[in-house]
């Protein structure tokens, strides 16, 4: 739940942590109606597309948008319940998979968008409450010049990784809920958590955020990171880096999906479905494209010639996790139990 800016990721997460919520707004646009949206950390940074799309939009709507920084994508539901009394507009950054708690913990307002001009993977896109804004597969990166990969969920157990592959918990985090679905669809329910209880034993590190395990990975204190392929694509263009890469499963990799929601207690619901319709335009969706290195949800000619640069991943359909999504408490319980193991 996607990207991912590596710098300033662990301020922000920290500045939530302790209670403050960060929130940018360009101090330039002229007084008028306020827009009050809650995203994830690294859309939020100023090394991510939030701050020049919240630009982009007040120049447009002739208005202030407060952008707040609600932790990782797994802690937005929870930031909503410390702040019923002041409800965000527009929340941006959940999933495919979270979005099934979030139908049950809040009501949310239906949005008619033209899906014409999205990728034909989203052409049957059915929920009129989340609507789609940029996706990618997921998998594990890795830096060649340091080490050879495993190749499947077996290899992961191999004793030379102990300590040394990084994921996240998916209580707090939308990549290791992603994860943790993959394993219990691949194994099933219950061998899939003895599988992971091997991993457990094996001394990986369940970090609390994606940004957290992925600086782990940066710092070399971890081989493998649970990410977005997509990933790759940062390294080569920010830091002009090659030595990045995927690891490609023989069979199909998850894949994230990120989704944008009016709750039923927004105030300003009008602006708030503008600056929905605003993010799938061509304008933003590059900006999304290009600062948040994931797959637009429609085309985009200044992507489109990156994508030379992306593995070419098998992905399960949306909908595959969607039974487990829909016990998700019930998983969370048992995963709760096995790291108390």
């Amino acid at each position: 739940m996607v990207n991912k800016k590596f710098i300033l990721a662990g301020v922000l997460v920290a500045a939530v942590l302790v209670g403050g919520a960060l929130i940018i707004n360009s101090g330039g646009a002229p007084s008028g109606p306020r827009l009050r949206v809650f995203a994830y950390d690294s859309f939020v940074s100023s090394f991510g597309p939030g701050p020049r799309l919240v630009e982009a939009f007040e120049k447009k709507c002739q208005c202030k948008v407060d952008l707040v920084s609600a932790g990782d994508a797994g802690l937005i539901l929870q930031r909503m319940e410390l702040k019923k009394d002041q409800p965000p507009d527009l929340v941006i950054g959940l999933d495919q998979l979270t979005q099934f708690t979030a139908e049950k913990r809040f009501q949310w307002k239906e949005v008619d968008v033209d899906h014409s001009t999205w990728f034909e993977r989203f052409h049957d896109w059915p929920s009129r409450h989340f609507i789609p804004f940029d996706w990618a597969p997921m998998g594990f990166i890795y830096r060649p010049s340091r080490t050879q990969p495993f190749k499947d969920f077996e290899g992961m157990l191999d004793k030379k990784w102990d300590d040394r592959i990084a994921l996240q918990d998916p209580r707090t985090s939308t990549p290791g809920m992603q994860f943790l679905f993959w394993v219990l669809s691949h194994f099933g329910e219950d061998d899939g958590f003895e599988y992971l209880l091997k991993l457990k034993r094996n001394g990986l590190r369940f970090a609390p955020s994606w940004s957290t395990s992925y600086g782990l990975f940066q710092k070399g204190k971890a081989d493998f990171v649970f990410s977005y392929a997509t990933s790759l694509l940062y390294h080569r263009i920010e830091e002009k880096e090659t030595d990045y890469a995927f690891v490609q499963f023989d069979g199909p990799h998850p894949m994230q999906i990120e989704l944008m929601a009016i709750p039923a207690s927004c105030v300003s619901c009008e602006l708030a479905e503008s600056f929905l319709r605003f993010l799938l335009t061509e304008e933003a969706q590059s900006v999304i494209a290009s600062r948040n290195y994931m797959y637009p949800v429609r085309h985009v000619e200044s992507f489109a010639k990156l994508e030379a640069f992306l593995p070419k991943v098998d992905t399960f359909p949306a909908d595959r996790f969607e039974p487990l999504a829909q016990k998700q408490l019930e998983i969370l319980q048992r995963w709760d139990l096995l790291l108390r193991k």
